[in-house]
């Protein structure tokens, strides 16, 4: 958890939001590149996925 909150301070603080989805449990994600937050629940995992900045800080 401190490295998401590390890297999300560093690259992604000042860009756009995140987008925020919930997917039926067992479903497999994939976010190549970029942040991502999965909070497993027992029907469904929510997950928190940051865009990749066209300009990291």
């Amino acid at each position: 958890m401190t490295d998401l909150v590390v890297a999300w301070d560093r690259d992604y603080r000042h860009g756009p939001g995140p987008d925020i989805t919930v997917h039926p449990t067992g479903t497999s994600l994939i976010a190549a590149g970029q942040l991502q937050l999965a909070v497993p629940r027992r029907d469904a995992t929510i997950v928190v996925t940051w865009t990749v900045p066209a300009r990291p800080r």
